[in-house]
């Protein structure tokens, strides 16, 4: 039930977006759109805190950055796991209640908004 509303909560935001208002056709497209948008600004993040790790600043800081920089990387695609099979399943659960498109793309935004704000967590650490 939970996975249902939080899909249907999604879709409800996605059908505010002007995208979406104009021709509830393009609802799939826009929410890929999105999608796309906040998956860069994720990789990015990510991106940046791995240079951080690297400089020679965080490294005179932190016991053993390399360790921390490889268990990121590890992290990073072990989340990109988690994110492809948690939305497979959320879709799958609520399939005749949300258009597959708009559920996997609603599901995927807010997935990887959430890693984003990790990854901005993780920064202000070192």
């Amino acid at each position: 039930m939970l996975f249902a509303s939080f899909l249907l909560q999604g879709s409800a935001a996605l059908a505010a977006d002007p995208c979406t208002r104009q021709n509830s056709g393009n609802a799939g497209p826009c929410a890929s759109r999105e999608y796309e948008r906040i998956d860069q600004q994720m990789a990015s993040r990510y991106e940046q805190v791995l240079r951080k790790l690297s400089s020679p600043e965080v490294q005179r800081h932190l016991d053993n950055a390399d360790e921390a920089k490889s268990l990121l990387v590890a992290a990073q695609r072990s989340w990109k796991n988690y994110r492809s099979q948690q939305c497979r399943t959320l879709v799958a659960v609520v399939r005749s209640n949300t258009p597959e498109a708009v559920g996997r793309s609603a599901c995927l935004i807010r997935i990887t908004k959430v890693r984003l704000a990790e990854l901005r967590e993780l920064e202000q650490l070192f």
